[in-house]
């Protein structure tokens, strides 16, 4: 398959995938919980690693990418951090600890006033916040 066709194979893909997120995202996260409840905030965390999931998976497999994965997870509770210094890992640590719970914490600012945030997104940052409030007033 040539570059041009799995990149026109990759984009009806990816709006049918992010399309189904979003419709499961307003029915069974929004619709069908309480605003500010612990099965909001659960349900969309789940519907945000599926959808991570399902795209980093589209991705690799149209694009004939490949992962090198090396070591092994610690026991336990653990806490992993990224710089962001690409795009890329925002993509690829999801999918890499799929296994897991996995949740994204953010600063505050980030969680607000996001024109482009899918609902799920819209979701998560509900109470209780998943946001970091700036250094200077953590109680």
């Amino acid at each position: 398959m040539t570059r041009w066709a799995r990149l026109l194979a990759y984009c009806p893909a990816l709006l049918g995938v992010c399309l189904h997120t979003e419709l499961i995202g307003r029915v069974w996260v929004l619709w069908l919980t309480s605003k500010g409840s612990r099965t909001r905030v659960e349900r969309a965390n789940r519907i945000t690693r599926g959808w991570n999931v399902t795209l980093t998976h589209l991705t690799m497999t149209l694009f004939d990418a490949r992962l090198d994965v090396r070591g092994d997870l610690p026991a336990g509770r653990f806490i992993v951090v990224s710089n962001h210094q690409s795009a890329a890992d925002v993509a690829i640590l999801p999918w890499v600890l799929r296994r897991l719970n996995l949740k994204f914490v953010a600063k505050e600012k980030c969680g607000r006033h996001t024109p482009s945030r899918p609902v799920v997104a819209t979701a998560a940052y509900s109470p209780p916040r998943m946001c970091l409030p700036p250094a200077g007033i953590r109680t």
